[in-house]
């Protein structure tokens, strides 16, 4: 044990004396770009540590990692990801998402993000959410915006979560949200 602990502090040691730069201010010459000397492009150097080194740094990073206990919940998967707006005869355009429950699961997030990039986190107890266009902002025009010429969807991504946020899942795949109207 003591020699594995010696290994490592002797690698950290190690890495962190062949990271670290020396700044020398007294004699240092008036910089040059490297193309004066004749270089097009900036070297590429390589540092190699002896195998006993990159051994012990492994095995640090191994006992430290199998230390931890990390739980998550099962991913979500999304089986509905739809705007439907508002016609001549109905007048609530609104987002419907639906996903697959998961067990121990006390509530789900839901992040829409829009093709700009703005993004809005949602929290229900459900695994569905339906959001209003009249009762959020967020949730206007089929969630779609232009991008260039071409109009590009915003997407969903769902977590679940269990006891206020102890236990999280990982997100979801994104979907894309589809506009439909009712005709």
């Amino acid at each position: 044990m003591k020699k594995a602990k010696k290994i490592i502090v002797m690698s950290l040691a190690t890495t962190m004396l062949l990271g670290s730069t020396l700044t020398a201010h007294a004699a240092t010459p008036q910089y040059k770009p490297l193309s004066e000397y004749g270089y097009t492009g900036v070297p590429k150097i390589t540092v190699k540590l002896p195998d006993s080194y990159q051994t012990g740094i492994s095995n640090a990073v191994e006992d430290a990692v199998k230390d931890l206990d990390i739980k998550l919940l099962n991913t979500t998967t999304i089986t509905r990801a739809t705007y439907i707006h508002s016609n001549v005869f109905y007048s609530k355009s609104r987002l419907n998402i639906q996903w697959n429950a998961v067990d121990d699961a006390t509530s789900y997030e839901i992040k829409i993000t829009k093709a700009d990039g703005t993004e809005h986190i949602y929290t229900t107890e459900n695994n569905w959410l339906t959001v209003n266009q009249a009762s959020d902002e967020f949730v206007t025009g089929c969630l779609k915006q232009k991008v260039g010429t071409n109009w590009e969807s915003a997407t969903v991504a769902v977590r679940a979560v269990k006891d206020n946020g102890s236990v999280y899942s990982l997100w979801s795949e994104k979907a894309a949200i589809s506009c439909n109207a009712i005709h």
